[in-house]
This record gives C-alpha cells, sequence and structure tokens, in this order.
C-alpha cells in the first residue's frame, strides 16, 4: 500500500435519528417492537491536488 500526499481530501458528514420505542410484552417469549422512527444522513466531500484539480460531490440518504 503506498501513500499518495499529492492531494488532500476533506470531509463533513451531518447526521440526524429520532425515534421511539414501545415494546410490551405479549407472552413470556413474544414480545412486540412499536415505534416511529426516521433519520437523514449527508455527506460532502471536496477532492484537492496539487495540479489544481477539484472536486466536489455530497450524498443524502
Amino acid at each position: 500500500m503506498s501513500y499518495d500526499p499529492d492531494y488532500t481530501v476533506k470531509w463533513l458528514t451531518y447526521k440526524f435519528i429520532l425515534g421511539a420505542d414501545y415494546t410490551p410484552s405479549i407472552t413470556d417469549n413474544f414480545k412486540l417492537a412499536v415505534g416511529p422512527y426516521g433519520g437523514y444522513s449527508r455527506l460532502k466531500v471536496k477532492i484537492n491536488d496539487i495540479t489544481g484539480y477539484s472536486d466536489k460531490d455530497s450524498k443524502n440518504g
């Protein structure tokens, strides 16, 4: 594996998670899980090298 110091990569992430849970016992060996959940994720990446090349990208999920 080699390392090329001629470029830099920077990234920034955001994560948001909401949730709720309720787990009642139906029988001794069985439980029911009920509850809304949600989430959001964002990734931003920026690449620069010594030749002046630059690229940006972002993804939501």
